[in-house]
């Protein structure tokens, strides 16, 4: 399952990987794929480090969309803080909670519950009966 995150105009599929992902024969966490929108995240890292992985790659995947080509001038210390303020602006709570919920847990949830004064998210998760 991918969850998809949108990224300014377009929407980037993001996924654990089975085992490493690879970069120029190199093993790594995560991959952000620019030019099939797509992200991929380590099955074989641990659970806190999918998640700090995955929204490292989504910063890439907003630098990718703002500013492609000229880096040097996003990777400025207020520029990366923009991105990242903009990548959290776009995701509502319940996709924050279910990329939460996927990298740490592997729980594949279509929809989450989020219930006042409880600590946990609840998922939800949708199947199809014939």
């Amino acid at each position: 399952m991918a969850i998809q995150v949108p990224v300014g105009p377009v929407n980037y599929s993001l996924a654990i990987q089975p085992g490493w992902c690879e970069l120029d024969g190199e093993k790594c966490f995560g991959l952000c794929d620019r030019d099939n929108l797509e992200i991929l995240i380590s099955g074989a890292a641990p659970p806190a480090k999918r998640l700090t992985t995955a929204w490292h790659e989504i910063v890439h995947a907003w630098m990718a969309e703002l500013a492609p080509g000229s880096y040097a001038q996003a990777l400025e210390e207020e520029g990366v803080c923009d991105i990242v303020g903009l990548a959290m602006a776009h995701m509502d709570a319940r996709l924050i909670a279910r990329l939460h919920l996927y990298m740490t847990r592997g729980i594949e949830a279509t929809d989450v519950l989020m219930i006042r004064g409880c600590r946990e998210v609840v998922p939800v998760i949708s199947t199809t009966i014939e």
